[in-house]
């Protein structure tokens, strides 16, 4: 999904700020930009605590869903957050 389907206004259940988060997600994956914490703060000029609020009400509501990443020495990596297109999709129909 590229695009961002027409109904997400309908989405009552998001602040605005969770608004704005997920319009920062549908940005970067527009452009390819990878979804860590401290990239969506970059692009999104949120800070940390707001988009780390921001994705865990976007978790819960089934909005989004969270990557963990290792490394190949099993190091933690950048937990990245991708777009639930179904679950937007439905509840932008509600």
């Amino acid at each position: 999904m590229s695009w961002y389907p027409p109904g997400l206004w309908r989405i009552q259940c998001l602040s605005n700020g969770g608004m704005f988060l997920l319009l920062t997600l549908f940005y970067c994956r527009q452009r390819g930009v990878k979804t860590s914490r401290k990239s969506l703060s970059r692009h999104s000029h949120l800070s940390l605590s707001s988009i780390s609020r921001g994705i865990n009400n976007l978790v819960e509501l089934g909005l989004i869903t969270k990557e963990t990443h290792k490394g190949e020495d099993g190091e933690n990596l950048p937990t990245t957050y991708t777009l639930n297109e179904e679950a937007l999709l439905s509840a932008c129909e509600e």
